[in-house]
């Protein structure tokens, strides 16, 4: 009897723990179990963008290639560099340039190249272009090209936030074809399907660097009605005058116009702070503005700069 009055108490506690809710811990070897601690989910690493997959373009892969040579339009399967055949007036010599460079063209993440290439037909001349060469998958494609000069002598080829920045020796209008002695800085950026010269600095015989630079506004800047170009040069043109032009984005000169400078003195430095009417073009077109300075003896590009706008 006694022992029923112990159990029915027990019993009770039973029905109480189990109405709370609350685990109950008895004498026997069976529990109630305790929900584990809620976890948050494990981090999940991030996906390695798609351009790291890509493997980069190497020097054997760009020496290897089958180009389209552009001054005399023939394709030609280079190997370690080079191409030759054929004799007399039938000979043909395509190769390589030493001078490589590597980055992104396209913006797309992927590292593309830069390339020379040198023509030569048989007689004295051998015509040096510029390729832009993008890394699709892994593999060089050929997209663009731009002619440098007959018989430069090339000093740097690079390639520097997107563009490709060849210093050289070219020639002038009075140089003997054998010995260049033009000094310039050539920056081409890639624009669809073609090679646009952005930007041209040159040294004087003294050495004194010919440049212009666009400060403000900066490249892809919304504009409309009337752009304010500001900005300097080393040295100032001719009667202080630049010519500014206005392309379209496949290259094509729309507007072209005098730009003046000012200047404390004939050869010095100076500034620029005027404005181009944009007012005729329409919203959402895309153009480039350059200025240059012309050479007054035979019209040769001496400094340019340029910057590409949108119009809102």
């Amino acid at each position: 009897m006694r022992r029923r009055k112990m159990v029915f108490p027990l019993f009770l506690l039973l029905l109480a723990a189990m109405a709370c809710g609350l685990p109950f811990i008895g004498t026997t070897d069976q529990t109630t179990p305790v929900p584990a601690p809620a976890t948050s989910a494990p981090a999940v690493s991030p996906t390695p963008s798609a351009s790291l997959d890509i493997p980069a373009l190497t020097e054997a892969q760009l020496k290897n290639f089958t180009y389209f040579a552009p001054q005399y339009q023939k394709t030609v399967q280079l190997t370690d560099g080079k191409y030759q055949a054929g004799s007399g007036a039938e000979f043909f010599l395509a190769a390589l340039q030493p001078e490589m460079a590597f980055g992104d063209l396209n913006g797309d993440g992927v590292r593309d190249a830069a390339v020379l290439l040198a023509e030569n037909g048989g007689g004295s001349g051998i015509f040096v272009s510029l390729l832009a060469m993008l890394n699709q998958a892994g593999l060089p494609v050929q997209k663009a090209a731009a002619f440098i000069d007959d018989r430069p002598r090339i000093n740097s080829l690079t390639i520097m936030d997107g563009r490709i920045v060849l210093e050289a020796l070219i020639h002038s209008a009075t140089d003997p074809m054998v010995s260049p002695t033009f000094a310039v800085t050539e920056t081409y950026s890639l624009v669809g399907e073609r090679l646009a010269l952005t930007r041209f600095s040159s040294q004087t015989p003294g050495g004194l660097e010919r440049a212009v630079t666009i400060r403000s506004p900066v490249d892809d800047s919304q504009v409309s009605g009337q752009v304010r170009l500001v900005g300097t040069v080393t040295v100032s043109p001719f009667e202080n005058n630049l010519v500014y032009r206005i392309l379209d984005e496949q290259g094509n000169q729309l507007a072209e116009g005098p730009f003046s400078v000012e200047s404390d003195g004939i050869g010095g430095p100076g500034t620029f702070d005027h404005g181009i009417d944009l007012s005729a073009f329409s919203s959402g077109s895309r153009l480039r503005i350059s200025l240059s300075d012309l050479s007054a003896k035979d019209g040769s590009l001496v400094m340019m700069d340029s910057v590409k706008l949108i119009i809102k």
